[in-house]
């Protein structure tokens, strides 16, 4: 059985197809965990009457909220399948999702977590903008997708979507959310599981099985989230460094080409920066120091993605092999 936890906030005109969507599922055997984090909008009235409508549903309501870590880890406590699947309260599942995802997960025992591609589109329309993968790399392997770096400009970052995912229940619930996290809790979530078990596999299935809805409220990018994202990685790189000394080497490289990245396409506030650039100085090294430098002078130039085209020709040629 599949324990596909649905989390969701002030989700009222969304939480309802979200819902559909999975039950409209080719594959039938699951119970469905939907956690509301003390939903203000009429979003509660509504999870009732869904939960009264199918005994495969269970709603966790909350008197206070207790953000996406909290909310989350209420319903991985009480998941009771051999896989689970996450989706936020706002995305929908396409109806072959499940079942082309437990197909690769029952024949591939080395595959401990499933992705896939995923449909973006327009909240207030309902049309696709684009398919996820058009904008981002598919990650090969589960590293790319956890570690990602880009030093030479020579491929865009492999990302993926949570709303994506169906794993083993011993693998992904290895590790709960950390609830002192508020943005960076399921990068710490991914390292941690990764850590506790490196030689697990990811499968990924190209081909979009979800719909991932963009619209004012997204979290992921709100200028909190912006100001705060890189606070947090160093906070979850120092946790993760004490609990998986064994990775300590990738999610170094990780934190320090992120700090390099922001620098260079000046993500961080501008009273920020010369702080980050001499914490990056002290970090990263005097090799990795001068070539941000170089880079930076070469955007000012404008010559950035030009000086490096050939590298990028060099991995597209090599990815077509």
């Amino acid at each position: 059985m599949i324990s596909v936890v649905v989390i969701t906030y002030n989700h009222k005109y969304f939480i309802q197809d979200c819902i559909q969507s999975i039950l409209s599922q080719s594959y039938q055997d699951f119970e469905i965990i939907i956690t509301d984090d003390c939903s203000n909008d009429g979003t509660v009235e509504i999870l009732k009457k869904i939960e009264s409508s199918d005994n495969r549903i269970k709603v966790l309501y909350s008197e206070k909220n207790q953000g996406i870590s909290g909310n989350i880890n209420r319903g991985f406590k009480i998941a009771k399948g051999e896989y689970i699947a996450i989706i936020a309260g706002d995305d929908l599942m396409l109806p072959e999702k499940l079942q082309k995802q437990v197909n690769l997960l029952d024949n591939n025992p080395d595959v401990g977590i499933c992705l896939h591609d995923m449909e973006v589109f327009d909240s207030n329309t309902g049309k696709t903008m684009y398919l996820f993968s058009e904008k981002n790399n598919i990650p090969a392997k589960i590293e790319d997708n956890l570690f990602f770096t880009n030093w030479f400009f020579y491929k865009e970052p492999a990302k993926t979507i949570p709303s994506s995912t169906l794993a083993r229940k011993e693998y992904f619930l290895h590790n709960f959310f950390d609830e002192r996290l508020k943005y960076s809790n399921e990068v710490l979530h991914g390292w941690l599981n990764y850590g506790a078990n490196p030689k697990m596999k990811m499968g990924f299935i190209n081909e979009p099985l979800g719909r991932y809805r963009i619209h004012e409220n997204n979290l992921h990018t709100s200028k909190a989230h912006k100001d705060l994202g890189l606070e947090e990685l160093y906070l979850i790189f120092a946790i993760a460094s004490v609990r998986c000394p064994n990775i300590y080497k990738q999610i170094k490289n990780f934190t320090d080409y992120t700090l390099f990245a922001s620098l260079v396409f000046e993500w961080l506030p501008e009273k920020k920066r010369k702080y980050y650039l001499k914490m990056f100085y002290r970090q990263a090294g005097i090799a990795k120091y001068l070539y941000l430098i170089f880079c930076k002078t070469l955007k000012k130039l404008n010559l950035l993605f030009l000086f490096f085209k050939p590298l990028r020709l060099i991995y597209k040629l090599r990815n077509k092999r």
